[in-house]
């Protein structure tokens, strides 16, 4: 197996992390295509770390993952005691849903967190124990093969609603598939999977000089009836909380419901919105 020759991995990484551009990395997601790379490890190009030295680099990348992403894959910044909004969510032409949600910081209910049932790969790579195949270093992205195999298999739990009532739902579990980074400041840009499924991440906003959440994330996942497809905006607040502001989704091209969350109140207030940075990255 060829692997092109590194003086230090991290040497190489600082080098390509200052190089980046946050536009190119997105546009690189969108062109990419990792089916190869699923079937055969041989066939992906070269200048990557393989075996012990991609699992420790990846290790590395997604320590900077969670630092940078935590306040939307997890948890709050700890000055957001409260928040309170409706959901409100209602069939193309049809049932409807409406739900008062109250929150602090001692109720871990992942969807009212959040304003909508979104679990996806990345909480469950951070939290998992998986193996990589290859990490792929480069100006424009950092491309992560990972394995997720017997019990430690990742998840996503995806629904335009919340507390067992949805309008559009599915659930899986996942064994393989590549997770895409932005070497400039370790924000996600997306994930694909051999199905054909993926989830991407744009529009971020800084909570401050250390996190940022994206203000936007679009999840497709294949289905027999035609692509289940999920276009989900979010805001963020003042002091640091993510939370949704419109979801719609679709099968195929079909509209099949809108979910919304209105009324916002952070630490009993009407919170002011954070804007800065959220047309860093922009949807093509």
């Amino acid at each position: 197996m060829t692997r092109t020759t590194i003086f230090s991995p991290v040497l190489a990484f600082a080098a390509v992390f200052y190089l980046a551009s946050i536009l190119l990395a997105q546009d690189d997601f969108d062109k990419d295509d990792p089916t190869a790379a699923f079937a055969a490890l041989d066939k992906i190009p070269l200048g990557k770390y393989e075996g012990e030295e991609a699992d420790k680099m990846a290790s590395e990348v997604l320590k900077n993952v969670e630092k940078v992403n935590k306040h939307w894959l997890f948890t709050s910044k700890e000055a957001v005691e409260k928040w309170s909004y409706t959901f409100k969510a209602q069939l193309t032409g049809g049932e409807k849903m409406e739900k008062k949600i109250e929150m602090d910081r001692s109720i871990g209910i992942w969807e009212n967190m959040r304003g909508i049932t979104y679990f996806g790969i990345p909480q469950s790579l951070l939290m998992g124990k998986p193996t990589f195949k290859s990490v792929e270093v480069t100006d424009k992205q950092i491309k992560l093969h990972f394995v997720c195999s017997g019990d430690n298999k990742a998840s996503q739990r995806i629904g335009n609603g919340m507390g067992g009532q949805w309008f559009g739902f599915f659930s899986s579990t996942v064994e393989e598939g590549m997770l895409y980074v932005n070497p400039a400041d370790f924000t996600l840009i997306g994930v694909k999977l051999p199905s054909g499924g993926m989830e991407k991440y744009t529009k971020y906003a800084a909570l401050d000089e250390a996190c940022k959440v994206p203000r936007r994330i679009e999840i497709s996942h294949p289905s027999r009836g035609g692509d289940m497809t999920f276009d989900m905006n979010f805001k963020a607040y003042e002091p640091g909380l993510w939370l949704l502001d419109r979801s719609i989704y679709k099968v195929g091209k079909k509209k099949k419901s809108e979910a919304t969350v209105v009324d916002v109140l952070v630490n009993s207030t009407a919170p002011v919105e954070i804007v800065d940075g959220a047309d860093d990255q922009k949807a093509e």
